[in-house]
């Protein structure tokens, strides 16, 4: 499937916005926000901005999961497995099955998965390859965004393209897609 099950995106959210509304009232970012929950309506912008912070001082997490007892021993593997996050510029190749191709500008390529749809849907009406900005993080065993995705306005002619479809079928011929970090 490419994108989580509804049991794991409601996982998903219920570990991300606490820890997004836990660095936001650690770094005072936006006072007026108090807290931030499954149930709350989160302005991308905002939560943009408090995870650039949070991927600039990864040790946030470190505290959060320490100061925080009500944390089970599997939220609090997965939280601290997001230090290995890795936020870059991709391009978005193809959609396959199983998940979505990143390729990063070292040419390394990851297979991604949606949360709650499949990234392709997300920018239905949009033609392949896109170029992006996003943060790839470990979730039961596959490699998800944190949600927070900036598209560039950016089209590329057909050497290009070609050229990202060769990254792509040099790294499956050789079975070293990434999918987990």
């Amino acid at each position: 499937m490419s994108h989580l099950s509804a049991g794991d995106v409601t996982e998903f959210f219920g570990i991300w916005l606490p820890l997004l509304g836990y660095v936001n009232k650690r770094k005072k970012l936006f006072p007026e926000l108090d807290s931030m929950n499954i149930g709350t309506k989160m302005v991308p912008q905002i939560a943009s901005e408090i995870a650039e912070r949070l991927w600039d001082e990864v040790s946030l997490i470190d505290e959060y999961a320490g100061g925080n007892p009500e944390l089970t021993p599997e939220e609090r593997e997965v939280l601290l497995s997001w230090k290995r996050a890795k936020t870059d510029n991709f391009i978005f190749e193809r959609q396959l099955r199983d998940g979505s191709v990143f390729i990063n500008q070292d040419k390394e390529v990851y297979l991604v998965k949606g949360t709650s749809i499949a990234l392709d849907v997300m920018f239905s009406g949009r033609v392949l390859p896109l170029a992006l900005t996003a943060t790839l993080l470990p979730f039961k065993g596959s490699i998800i965004t944190d949600g927070l995705i900036g598209l560039m306005n950016i089209t590329y002619g057909d050497d290009l393209k070609k050229e990202f479809r060769d990254i792509y079928n040099d790294a499956r011929e050789r079975n070293v897609i990434i999918t987990k970090i």
